[in-house]
């Protein structure tokens, strides 16, 4: 897979200096997940996104391209996605972090503070093992989902989308759309510490729209919503029609 950091807006200009210098999987770095239960396999996908440094609200950028789902099965029982990034300052007892969810209108985050410290721990799990697999060092890992380091393992184990128990709320990002929709839509929330240790959501809605593609491209905050092909044809069809309705009639 080829990663592409670029504005889609303004041609070919790198998201940030610290996405294209620093290693892929590290902390702090926003991770995608793809599970596929009834083949026992999960892609990891750094997206090139640093949560530390870099813009959440740019419009129309593109984190990566050429993700490759081909015979994954999207069962939605089976098969699922995440996006997730931790950026906790574990010496001083501070969590932080994003998670991603099919849910465009609220996240139900857990206030506790030991589920925070399991999404911590959970989150360092999965990069480590994603870094390891990562055998041609593009930011682009594939394991097995039962794995006890893979997404499915560590972040669903109270629930499909649960996060470690950080998400109450479920609605886990199904691929069933990219058939459908030919896109799926993340909307991605924050959480950080209070100054009596509860974990709260950052703001009153989502930070940022994460879109996959069935063409396999992620694409940061899109600012258009791409149309089926069967659309186009219907569209193109019906526009022939009324040409020749037109023609008839003069």
């Amino acid at each position: 897979m080829k990663k592409v950091i670029a504005l889609g807006v303004s041609g070919l200009l790198m998201l940030g200096a610290a996405s294209q210098a620093a290693a892929y999987f590290e902390e702090g770095n926003l991770i995608m997940s793809v599970y596929d239960q009834a083949n026992v396999v999960e892609h990891g996908i750094d997206l090139g996104l640093n949560l530390f440094t870099d813009d959440l609200s740019q419009q129309n950028v593109t984190l990566a391209s050429g993700v490759d789902l081909t015979g994954l099965d999207t069962n939605k029982y089976t098969s699922g996605m995440g996006v997730f990034g931790d950026v906790s300052d574990e010496v001083n007892w501070y969590h932080e972090g994003y998670f991603a969810t099919a849910d465009p209108d609220s996240a139900t985050i857990n206030s506790g503070f030991t589920s925070a410290q399991t999404f911590d721990n959970s989150d360092q799990s999965i990069r480590y093992d994603y870094d390891y697999y990562d055998l041609d060092g593009d930011g682009y890992s594939i394991i097995a989902s039962d794995g006890p380091r893979s997404y499915d393992t560590a972040m669903n184990f109270t629930s499909n989308g649960g996060y470690a128990g950080m998400n109450n709320g479920g609605h886990e990002i199904e691929l069933g759309d990219l058939e459908t929709l030919g896109y799926v839509d993340m909307y991605l929330y924050h959480y950080t510490t209070d100054e009596n240790y509860y974990i709260v959501q950052v703001g009153d809605t989502y930070e940022a729209v994460i879109r996959l593609t069935a063409d396999g491209d992620v694409i940061l905050n899109p600012n258009a919503v791409p149309v089926p092909g069967a659309v186009w044809l219907l569209g193109s069809g019906l526009v022939g029609l009324a040409g020749i309705r037109r023609r008839k009639n003069s």
